[in-house]
């Protein structure tokens, strides 16, 4: 167990590192995971020219369908909602950050994830995701909302 908390401890500081160097302001999560019970943290915060960036971030050797807990994609989507708050031109975006074995990061929009058949958990297709984001296209929206500044 330990050795995989550390592989996605590796994963959110990998994809810090990323970000950080592409000119975000970036946050790991101080409780990420099991260490936060009355108040959710998401793995990783980042804001980049006024955009706030929200990522759930899970590592896998293969392509296969990502399942997530109901309770982490609700407290997820609580934070989210918290985070966007009632302005519609307010820009916070909420992903689910996948990092495949040998492949580049993708970003898979919050509204992307669908319950799976049991109703109890979540589940990412990753081969049949209709909108999955790499990271040129989050500094696309970010470049696109300073413009409008």
């Amino acid at each position: 167990m330990q050795r995989r908390k550390e592989k996605g401890v590796r994963g959110e500081r990998n994809l810090l590192h990323i970000l950080w160097s592409k000119g975000f302001a970036c946050v790991r999560g101080p409780a990420s995971g099991g260490g936060a019970r009355k108040i959710f943290y998401p793995d990783l915060i980042a804001v980049r020219n006024g955009v706030v960036y929200i990522f759930e971030i899970k590592k896998r050797k293969t392509e296969n369908s990502i399942y997530l807990g109901g309770k982490q994609v609700e407290r997820f989507l609580d934070f989210y909602k918290r985070a966007k708050g009632v302005k519609p031109d307010e820009r916070v975006y909420a992903f689910i950050a996948v990092k495949i074995h040998g492949k580049h990061w993708r970003f898979i929009p919050i509204e992307e994830v669908k319950k799976s058949r049991s109703e109890k958990s979540y589940k990412i297709d990753l081969k049949n995701t209709n909108k999955v984001l790499k990271l040129r296209d989050l500094l696309a929206l970010s470049e696109n909302y300073s413009k409008l500044m």
